[in-house]
């Protein structure tokens, strides 16, 4: 029963999705029907929160069984056998996941909502990008495969690249786009790599076994500044804040609420789910934390200077943003003190 009603989280934007490409002169009765869903969504993720939370904390799928065992009844893909047991898709309700995935459906039925107030806008388009993006976070958030984790980390970008580009009502909408996806995917080539290494190291992308690898000395120092250089640019923080700005401007309202509500949130729990947990054990994350605080720190004084000058409520809201996460992120680094006040701050930015 449990596992049925988690994997409703996964199937929901997908049917909403392909409700929305019906094409009907009943348009308003296929809005509802998506509102609906929108709103089962929440009332399960809901649910979920009190499941996990309450009183059982650790249920998972595995999809990739079924994967495995379909297959090989076909010949052609007998030469993939080796490969479909190395590639898996775990998927795990814990409560680190499921306050975010509660976030999500919440933003996501109040953008679907929203959409009833946009005159003349091509609503099927939009609904789409939408749920596209609740399909994404919740596998992204949970995630216990690396691969899963990094394809969700990067496709989460794709939705709201189109978002600004067709719905953007600014001239430079086109520039801001191109600009979101160009430090956020470049950024992320060192996740990738170290990701890689990790998944070469271990023999397995599977988190429940990466947590229990000891990296070693000489290589946990060059993982870690993978990972970091993808936090900052996602966060992000200065200098590589550039496209925040532009994209809160030009992006449509469902758009920028997304942006600051959801896909800040990306890089916090990154810092959460890999980079604590699997590369602290040789101590980088004590000997580079200085370092890091400074630049957090660095960070939060010149957005809060700039956000000063401005006259445009969405760049105050995007430097504000900067900030916010630059001491949340600030708060992750520790653990004993301000860990789940700044795990707290870091979901519900801008919520």
């Amino acid at each position: 029963m449990k596992h049925t009603i988690f994997s409703f989280l996964f199937f929901i934007p997908l049917i909403a999705i392909l409700l929305v490409q019906i094409k009907t002169p009943y348009y308003r009765e296929i809005r509802s029907a998506v509102q609906i869903l929108a709103s089962i969504q929440t009332v399960i993720s809901v649910y979920l929160v009190y499941v996990v939370v309450g009183y059982d904390n650790h249920y998972l799928l595995r999809y990739y069984v079924l994967l495995w065992e379909l297959l090989p009844t076909f010949s052609p893909f007998h030469f993939f056998d080796t490969v479909i047991r190395s590639v898996i898709w775990v998927l795990v309700a814990d409560p680190l996941a499921v306050p975010f995935v509660l976030l999500t459906s919440i933003v996501i039925q109040s953008c679907v909502w929203y959409t009833y107030l946009i005159p003349g806008v091509h609503y099927r388009l939009l609904l789409t990008l939408l749920f596209q993006v609740q399909f994404i976070l919740v596998n992204f958030f949970c995630a216990y495969d690396l691969l899963t984790f990094f394809i969700s980390f990067e496709f989460a970008i794709l939705p709201l690249f189109l978002m600004i580009g067709k719905f953007g009502k600014g001239q430079e909408r086109t520039e801001a786009s191109y600009l979101l996806y160009f430090f956020t995917y470049i950024g992320s080539i060192a996740l990738l790599i170290s990701i890689c290494v990790i998944s070469n190291e271990v023999g397995t992308i599977d988190l429940r076994w990466v947590y229990l690898w000891q990296p070693p000395p000489r290589l946990e120092p060059i993982l870690w500044f993978g990972v970091v250089i993808a936090v900052v640019v996602k966060t992000p923080l200065v200098p590589f804040h550039i496209w925040l700005p532009k994209a809160h401007v030009e992006a449509p309202t469902v758009g920028s609420v997304i942006l600051a509500a959801l896909i800040l949130k990306l890089a916090g729990f990154t810092i959460v789910r890999i980079l604590l947990p699997v590369l602290s054990w040789n101590g980088s994350t004590l000997y580079y934390q200085k370092y890091f605080l400074t630049v957090c720190i660095l960070s939060a004084v010149f957005a809060s200077f700039a956000a000063l000058r401005q006259i445009d409520m969405k760049v105050i809201i995007a430097y504000s943003s900067v900030v916010h996460m630059s001491y949340s992120l600030i708060g992750l680094f520790f653990p004993k003190i301000y860990f789940m006040s700044s795990l707290c701050k870091v979901c519900l930015h801008m919520a």
